[in-house]
């Protein structure tokens, strides 16, 4: 296997982790807002849908870094791809001279403000309706 296949297995292999967090966090969002809304309507306790929020936005911001980071490594993974088989140094930093990804955008993705806006918008608006 050559080298600069052994790099791009490297890189996709990231790809692949970050990927799987970023579900992972989405999952465990979900799985907290729902436990949370089953808890508050089965106690009639409307403040733990507020405090519900607190983890969905700590969650936002862990799942816009996973994205952040598999964008970076989707852009290496383009720059190994068209690097010359003599200069792959298996490094898994992004060129100097390469465009930043702003991890700002990534958070505020519109993916991202549709979902956990969501799982947001659900504990509000039930706070409202257990009241």
């Amino acid at each position: 296997m050559s080298s600069k296949h052994k790099h791009l297995d490297l890189v996709s292999s990231v790809i692949a982790r970050m990927a799987n967090n970023s579900f992972d966090t989405k999952r465990w969002a979900v799985t907290i807002t729902s436990a949370t809304l089953a808890l508050a309507f089965q106690q009639k306790m409307p403040m733990l849908l507020i405090v519900a929020c607190l983890p969905n936005i700590a969650f936002w911001l862990l799942d816009g870094f996973y994205l952040h980071k598999e964008r970076e490594f989707r852009a290496l993974y383009e720059v190994v791809r068209k690097t010359d088989e003599e200069l792959i140094d298996y490094s898994m930093r992004l060129p100097a001279d390469h465009p930043s990804i702003s991890l700002f955008s990534t958070v505020l993705d519109q993916l991202h403000i549709l979902f956990y806006g969501a799982l947001l918008f659900i504990p509000i608006a039930s706070y409202f309706w257990i009241i």
